[in-house]
């Protein structure tokens, strides 16, 4: 005989051990963060996510226990520090655990904490009970509530940094850190460690970009690379809020245009069906949008989103507005710098120079061709790292020296010299098969120059070395391979 559905014990029994509905942290956030005023939002009252519709995906991986980093390279006032805060917030509420935020100064952490999340606290009322009594326990640096703590802290204070272990840690601003702090390491590496006791850590960059090799743009192509997917409101075909006026028409990445300089004219072209959606069209396309992943991720567990200016809300990030700038910017490299970095998103790239046409460096490159990582000889070699550093990033090659020959087998760009440490661990094999690592390396101290010896007094296969210039030079020791510790 089958039982029935419902009796009283099994009602019982389901009731005993029924599972909490797990509610969407941002669906939380909508229903329990105020927004007050004195914070300065151009939008006060309680949090909504359908001014910033994209941000909901930010939120969804911070709920995914799957994913262990986020990062979000963004536009300006696109409300991806604002989210960051609410899913704070969100975690003191519901998944407590101790949190770090981590800004480019002690100014910012101040100005912040005093302005914006303070009053986030004291006037969301779920977020406020559990404050405990004591008012003492919340400063500009430090937030001690009933289940959980988090701390500010400025990117340049390695003792506070290194005090006390973190499951959840944002970084704010990434691309204004500077590269080491003391003789200690990286920021990014000595919060990492402060993570390591939690299995279910969980890290989120978030900053405005800079140069192609900058610290966020390396870490957004380290992830799944999400692009926003904005459907046409004429064909429904996906198109893209990309800037780079210097493209052709219709490549990926520039579709705003506009006609005799006149901002007025200003419009998105269908990548499709080439209609032209003007201004009144946007919030529909952003309204209605999704987020495409576009590579696989290096590490597991890693979403990235590039979230261009022109998503936010922003009156000053319309087509127009963005146009207009534009006009008004052009031709003045520092306030085009800030336009393509800080308003649209996107990495400032330096036209060359000279050009160099695509056959001469497919011709440089077919001299001697094989595969990177790859040693192209069964003879003995000591492999070397030369870092030349820049003042916002550092160029590597990778030198395989024989006996009468050096072969270049690997090359690229990093942030910080504590990248190096990546490189080095990764094995070259020759045509024997034979795994070669990295033996020594010789780091540029030109710029960074604290930086850099840091690096080498803690890293005993480094020796650094300063360039030279003029029609005289100084005979220094010399340097042999032998002499290269290994």
């Amino acid at each position: 005989m089958i039982a029935p559905a419902h009796t009283p014990i099994r009602d019982a029994w389901n009731k005993a051990v029924r599972v909490p509905k797990i509610q969407s942290s941002w669906v939380w956030a909508e229903n329990n963060i105020h927004i007050s005023r004195r914070t300065g939002a151009p939008f006060p009252g309680m949090y909504d996510t359908s001014l910033t519709p994209y941000a909901r995906e930010w939120f969804d991986v911070w709920d995914d226990p799957n994913y262990h980093e986020m990062t979000t390279k963004k536009g300006a006032q696109i409300g991806g520090t604002q989210a960051a805060y609410c899913c704070i917030l969100f975690s003191v509420c519901n998944d407590p655990d101790p949190g770090l935020v981590i800004m480019p100064g002690a100014d910012e952490v101040k100005e912040v904490s005093k302005l914006r999340i303070i009053p986030l606290i004291e006037d969301s009322p779920t977020v406020a009970e559990e404050l405990t009594a004591n008012p003492d326990d919340i400063t500009h640096h430090d937030y001690k509530f009933r289940q959980c703590f988090w701390r500010l802290i400025g990117s340049n204070s390695p003792s506070k940094l290194a005090s006390f272990p973190h499951r959840f840690i944002i970084y704010d601003e990434t691309d204004k850190y500077k590269g080491t702090i003391g003789v200690e390491g990286s920021v990014t590496g000595l919060g990492g460690q402060r993570q390591n006791l939690f299995w279910n850590w969980f890290s989120w960059k978030i900053s405005t970009p800079t140069v192609p090799e900058g610290y966020i743009q390396r870490h957004y192509k380290r992830g799944d690379q999400r692009q926003a997917r904005l459907p046409c409101p004429n064909c429904g075909g996906p198109n893209s809020f990309r800037w780079n006026p210097n493209k052709p028409a219709m490549e990926e990445g520039n579709q705003i245009h506009w006609e005799d300089n006149n901002p007025a004219t200003a419009h998105l072209l269908c990548r499709h069906c080439e209609t032209k959606i003007f201004d009144d069209g946007k919030a529909e396309m952003v309204a209605n949008m999704h987020w495409e992943k576009t590579a696989k991720p290096k590490a597991k567990g890693h979403a990235s989103f590039h979230a261009p200016g022109l998503l936010s809300p922003s009156i000053k990030l319309t087509f127009e507005a963005a146009v207009a700038k534009w006009l008004s910017v052009e031709g003045d490299e520092a306030d085009v710098i800030d336009f393509i970095n800080g308003s649209m998103g996107e990495c400032y790239e330096a036209k060359p120079v000279i050009d160099i046409s695509t056959e001469s460096i497919k011709k440089i490159r077919d001299t001697v061709r094989f595969p990177r990582f790859t040693i192209p000889t069964p003879l003995p070699v000591r492999l070397l790292t030369l870092c030349d550093i820049q003042q916002s990033y550092c160029v590597y090659s990778v030198w395989a020296n024989g006996p009468q020959d050096a072969w270049m087998v690997d090359h690229g760009t990093i942030s910080v010299p504590d990248d190096l440490e990546d490189i080095a661990e990764i094995p070259f094999l020759n045509e024997a098969d034979e795994e070669y690592r990295i033996h020594g390396e010789i780091v540029d101290t030109g710029y960074r120059t604290a930086e850099a010896y840091t690096y080498c007094m803690t890293h005993p296969n480094a020796i650094p070395i300063k360039g030279d210039t003029g029609d005289q030079t100084r005979q220094g020791a010399p340097i042999r391979t032998d002499d290269i510790r290994q």
